[in-house]
């Protein structure tokens, strides 16, 4: 039961502004942004965790992104054009891009242009942001783009580093997915021993956490995890 108060620091009085109630969970977040008419925040409430308008005046919550994805990540909000910068895995799960959004929920557009797991850091006028690419099988790939993603500069593509690693005889990080006796579809990946041969059997190591909000099986970069593995 999460309930959002507004409080004065000179008379101490309270007011219970707005409040939501779940019979199993209610993720505690900092996507909050203050407007002078109300203030963004994002929910779960409705099965997926998507950004919100609050209203003073009308004391309601307006969605501004929806569909069947989760917003992973709130950037910010540029007031003067009214445009929220966020993260999210609408294109898979297994994937993480960067958006932008009008407040009223149109003109949505996709600013990372690689797959795999994108994550930003925008500058305080959000006109430029930082993006850190990768995805299982490629290391890190860093550019600095504009707010309308084109890219301005390289500032890093792991070229030494994908030069250390063609020494060795690493494997391919592979994606599959099963059906739990619940139907409800997991995903999974695994590496092979290099010269694999299908018809042999093999010793399996497997990993596995199932904890709220630590996601395990992404297509980004491993590092020093995914060397432990190989």
């Amino acid at each position: 039961h999460l309930k959002l108060f507004f409080v004065s620091p000179d008379s101490k009085k309270s007011n219970l502004i707005y409040e939501e109630k779940d019979s199993r969970y209610i993720d505690i977040h900092d996507n909050i942004k203050f407007l002078n008419t109300g203030f963004i925040w994002s929910s779960e409430k409705n099965g997926f965790n998507h950004l919100y308008k609050f209203s003073y005046e009308s004391k309601k919550m307006f969605q501004i992104t929806s569909g069947e994805f989760e917003i992973t990540k709130f950037y910010g909000f540029d007031d003067s054009k009214e445009i929220l910068y966020y993260q999210s895995n609408e294109k898979s799960p297994l994937q993480k891009n960067i958006y932008s959004i009008k407040i009223d929920g149109t003109n949505k557009k996709l600013l990372s242009k690689e797959n795999g797991v994108n994550n930003a850091n925008f500058s305080k006028t959000f006109d430029y942001f930082i993006n850190t690419n990768s995805n299982a099988n490629q290391p890190n790939y860093i550019t600095l783009n504009n707010k309308k993603g084109k890219l301005i500069r390289v500032i890093k593509n792991s070229e030494k580093l994908i030069q250390t690693l063609s020494n060795y005889e690493l494997s391919k990080k592979e994606f599959f997915s099963f059906n739990t006796e619940y139907n409800v579809t997991l995903n999974g990946w695994m590496i092979k021993p290099p010269n694999f041969d299908s018809k042999k059997k093999y010793p399996v190591l497997m990993y596995v956490y199932g904890g709220p909000g630590n996601q395990q099986v992404l297509d980004s970069w491993g590092g020093r995890n995914y060397m432990w593995y190989q």
